[in-house]
């Protein structure tokens, strides 16, 4: 996991949140795939690590869904080495 790559994402995803009328479905579609990436991904950096720990703290203040919290923080606890 790429500082580029991470970027990258939150720019589109920032862009695309600010989108004036209905979001687009293949942007949508792109968001999610990067998304399950970049979690599925090992954080090789503190900072791809602070990434992650950010989206869980956005799901939580957000009152995401539980299973996507989860997945949010099943990625750090093997980023961490604990058990997921």
């Amino acid at each position: 996991m790429t500082a580029a790559l991470i970027a990258s994402f939150d720019a589109l995803e920032e862009v695309h949140g600010e989108r004036i009328g209905a979001p687009l479905e293949e942007v949508k579609d792109v968001l999610r795939s990067l998304k399950t990436h970049l979690l599925s991904a090992r954080a090789e950096t503190p900072d791809a690590l602070a990434w992650k720990v950010q989206r869980l703290a956005r799901a939580v203040e957000n009152d995401w869904h539980a299973s996507e919290m989860a997945t949010v923080a099943a990625s750090i606890m093997r980023d961490l080495g604990g058990a997921a």
